[in-house]
């Protein structure tokens, strides 16, 4: 999906996304940070129940 395709279903202005984000490269780096960030904070919640 590119991303017109997605702002389209997000029902979001192209105008709108370019104020949040200079560009795509920014937003898929925004996106790949917090993607880690979800996975190393589940990995943490795991290792201290493993404990």
């Amino acid at each position: 999906m590119g991303l017109i395709e997605l702002l389209k279903q997000a029902e979001v202005p192209k105008g709108a996304f370019y104020h949040y984000f200079l560009s795509k490269e920014a937003f898929d780096v925004a996106m790949l940070e917090r993607y880690f960030a979800r996975i190393i904070s589940a990995c943490l919640a795991i290792s201290m129940i493993v404990r």
